[in-house]
C-alpha cells in the first residue's frame, strides 16, 4: 500500500510537469518506469535529450530511494526492495551534442528468483560538466558555487500477489489551514 502511495506521489508530481522530466538542460523520458517481472525479461529504454546550448557528458547509474516522512526523496542504502543492483544501463556513459537525442537501454537482471512483491530503484542521470556560477556581495566578497544537475526517473517493478505491509500509527480529522476538514492517516512499513 504504501508503495502504491510512492508511486501515486510521483504520478501526481510528474502528470503536473509532463511525462518528461527535465532539469538544467537535462531531459528524460519516459520520467517513470513500471515493470511486471512475471511477463518476462525486464527491460525498456530512456530517451535522454540535451535542451542546452553545448556538448555535455552524463553518467548513468542505478540508485535506490525511499521518501521520508515529509514526503522528500532521498538517496538510500538497498534493503530487501531495492533493484538497483539487479539493473544495467547501456551506454553508463556519453557525449550529446546540444538540441540532440540519444537512446539509453536497460535490463534488469535479478540476482536469483524474484520473490512476491514490489521493489523500486531509480535511473539517476548526472552531468558531468557541471556548471560554475559566481557574485559578488557589498562588501566585495566572492561566492563560487558549482551546480551538478541530476535527475532521477523512478524505476518500479512488481512480482506475483503483492501483500500491503504497513501498520496505522495515526488517523484523524483535522481542518487545513483553509478551515476544511481534512482526514489524515499516517502509516509505517
Amino acid at each position: 500500500m504504501i508503495n502504491h502511495t510512492i508511486k501515486r506521489v510521483f504520478l501526481a508530481l510528474l502528470c503536473c510537469f509532463s511525462s518528461t522530466a527535465t532539469l538544467g538542460g537535462i531531459a528524460v523520458e519516459p520520467a517513470l518506469v513500471d515493470l511486471n517481472f512475471k511477463a518476462g525479461r525486464a527491460s525498456g529504454q530512456f530517451v535522454i535529450t540535451n535542451t542546452g546550448d553545448k556538448e555535455e557528458r552524463y553518467r548513468i547509474v542505478s540508485s535506490f530511494f525511499t521518501l521520508n516522512e515529509a514526503g522528500n526523496v532521498q538517496l538510500a542504502e538497498e534493503t530487501e526492495h531495492s533493484m538497483a543492483s539487479w539493473i544495467k544501463f547501456n551506454p553508463k556513459e556519453f557525449a550529446l551534442p546540444p538540441k540532440s537525442k540519444r537512446l539509453v537501454r536497460f535490463v534488469v537482471l535479478p540476482k536469483k528468483k524474484v520473490e512476491d512483491g514490489q521493489y523500486w530503484a531509480a535511473m539517476e542521470l548526472e552531468s558531468l560538466e557541471g556548471r560554475d556560477y559566481s557574485t559578488q556581495d557589498e562588501q566585495g566578497r566572492t561566492f563560487n558555487l558549482k551546480v551538478i544537475p541530476s535527475v532521477l526517473a523512478p524505476m518500479f517493478g512488481r512480482a506475483g500477489k503483492i501483500t500491503p505491509d504497513f501498520e496505522i500509527k495515526n488517523e484523524g480529522l483535522l481542518k487545513n489551514p483553509r478551515g476544511q476538514n481534512v482526514f489524515e492517516l499516517e502509516i509505517a512499513n
